[in-house]
């Protein structure tokens, strides 16, 4: 069975699809940290933010690599898709280190972009 948590702050965006919705204008980098705080935590029941990381994480050493899978497929795109949200890697990251994680073991990336370019398609 899969656990979906789901969590709303009316002022974590003000995009109203005018501009660059990654801008920092439009999304609040500490709402969106408190929104993945909290969503961890009510994922694990746990109210720490560590613990609740650290249940999704138990054994983390100075060299274990984690990647942050994202979705570049519209990378180039002239359409107005949203990929991800540069703001929810750097909210994610955070988590990742108050668990213990190195930010340079930390790894952003979209493989299947990658397959896709190597392709030819």
């Amino acid at each position: 069975m899969s656990t979906v948590v789901s969590i709303y702050d009316s002022d974590c965006t003000t995009f109203t699809s005018t501009g660059n919705w990654y801008s920092d204008t439009y999304v609040d980098q500490t709402a969106l940290d408190d929104m993945v705080s909290e969503g961890v935590k009510r994922l694990t029941g746990l109210s720490n933010e560590l613990s609740a990381w650290t249940v999704l994480f138990p054994t983390v050493s100075g060299s274990t690599v984690v990647g942050i899978k994202v979705n570049e497929n519209n990378l180039g795109s002239v359409n107005a898709y949203i990929d991800w949200l540069p703001q929810l890697v750097n909210a994610t990251i955070k988590g990742l280190k108050v668990r213990g994680f190195s930010e340079a073991n930390i790894w952003i990336m979209d493989p299947l972009l990658l397959l896709l370019q190597n392709s030819g398609t």
